[in-house]
């Protein structure tokens, strides 16, 4: 039986089915042929270099993970090696081979310690990470925007996945730890902080804007006499329903409690938030210490 390299892209001319003869005069046998020769055709039309379509799963993504460069923490990231298939039909897959770096204080450039901003100047604000490719050349390289859909594209560069976000605040890429889908911050950030209560309100949190991501809050209440009840929901609920700290004492007492997933924000990074106060409270908290991104998975 002939290998897979040489049967043809002409399903015709694949005309041997496992050494039994295809003459015609046997209708079963016909049939088979028949089909054998679609499905080796197929099998022909695609490649060995990694563009091998309704191989992998929509969504399917490993490794190519997040991490904050230790020369230039500030402004670049690195991407680890992995592979992703690509946002749209047909899924078409991409593998870094070898691990990159990209500045998003430049302007894009192919290759690694090169630029990676698709468009405008650098900015406080959300920008994700997307691999791409060139089908022509099936270069892979890596591309920073603040669009969570639609990248500003190099050109030639014509397939895409978004395979995380980072967020800069204060001139600076916040620091974080990838593992998975969990972008952990390597310092907490404090999003909520009343002295009284507040009846469902829509509050942002310093998760990755554009996106829908699982929120990572925690809770830090002092009360003195009174008592606190705080509720945190997801962002599209209308009433917040999730107790995540509680404190009642006629002397000074904290609580807190932690939240790891579960709640997912709006796409502007927003939770519901619910907190029930009665007499003196000194503290009432809400920290963010990270996200849950599944990254169109």
């Amino acid at each position: 039986m002939a290998s897979v390299a040489t049967w043809s892209t002409t399903p015709a001319s694949n005309t041997s089915v496992g050494g039994i003869s295809t003459d015609g005069n046997v209708t079963l046998v016909n049939q088979i042929d028949n089909m054998f020769r679609g499905q080796m055709a197929e099998v022909a039309t695609s490649r060995d270099d990694g563009t091998i379509i309704n191989v992998y799963p929509r969504g399917y993504l490993s490794g190519l993970t997040l991490s904050n460069n230790a020369g230039d923490a500030t402004n670049d990231i690195d991407i680890a090696v992995g592979e992703c298939v690509t946002l749209d039909s047909p899924y078409w897959r991409m593998a870094l081979a070898s691990s990159i770096t990209k500045r998003l204080d430049a302007t894009w450039a192919v290759g690694t310690g090169n630029g990676g901003l698709d468009t405008g100047s650098i900015a406080n604000t959300t920008y994700h990470v997307w691999l791409i490719q060139r089908s022509d050349t099936l270069v892979v390289d890596a591309l920073f925007s603040t669009s969570a859909t639609a990248p500003t594209m190099p050109t030639n560069y014509d397939r895409k996945r978004r395979i995380g976000s980072i967020i800069r605040l204060g001139a600076t890429i916040l620091a974080f730890t990838q593992t998975g889908d969990t972008f952990d911050l390597t310092t907490s950030t404090l999003n909520y902080s009343l002295t009284s209560g507040a009846t469902n309100i829509l509050q942002a949190f310093t998760v990755p804007n554009g996106i829908s991501v699982q929120a990572m809050v925690y809770s830090n209440i002092t009360v003195g006499v009174g008592s606190c009840t705080l509720h945190v929901g997801s962002g599209a609920r209308a009433t917040a329903n999730m107790i995540i700290g509680q404190c009642g004492s006629s002397s000074a007492a904290a609580d807190g409690s932690s939240i790891t997933s579960g709640l997912w924000t709006t796409t502007s990074g927003q939770l519901r938030v619910n907190s029930s106060v009665t007499g003196t409270v000194n503290v009432v908290q809400i920290w963010t210490s990270g996200w849950v991104d599944t990254r169109g998975r």
